[in-house]
């Protein structure tokens, strides 16, 4: 299974950048979210950049990524910890998914 990881970009150049997340240092091409500058976080998937992310952004998906692993591992007491930005939430329903006319019965 492959998984898209934030990295944060160490040095690079036009095409691509050498970035370290997630205990792993890889070179991750630029070419669909174009030159980033050092310490800029990225979303990478096979070792292309697919968006650029905000620290908060970057954070929360490295926690997410934390509380995937504790489940892994079999440590599902306190995974609420992982993903603080979901519990806060009350639940919705996509809109694709929503009956437009009151019919629930479908």
């Amino acid at each position: 299974m492959c998984l898209a990881i934030p990295m944060r970009v160490v040095s690079g150049g036009e095409l691509g950048a050498w970035c370290e997340g997630r205990g792993e240092r890889r070179w991750i091409d630029l070419t669909l979210i174009g030159v980033q500058p050092q310490g800029a976080w990225l979303v990478a998937f096979r070792d292309v950049a697919r968006q650029v992310l905000s620290a908060d952004e970057a954070h929360a998906l490295n926690l997410a990524l934390d509380g995937l692993e504790a489940a892994l591992r079999g440590e599902t007491a306190d995974l609420d910890a992982y993903f603080p930005d979901l519990v806060r939430r009350a639940p919705e329903i996509p809109g694709n998914l929503q009956s437009g006319d009151g019919d629930s019965e479908r």
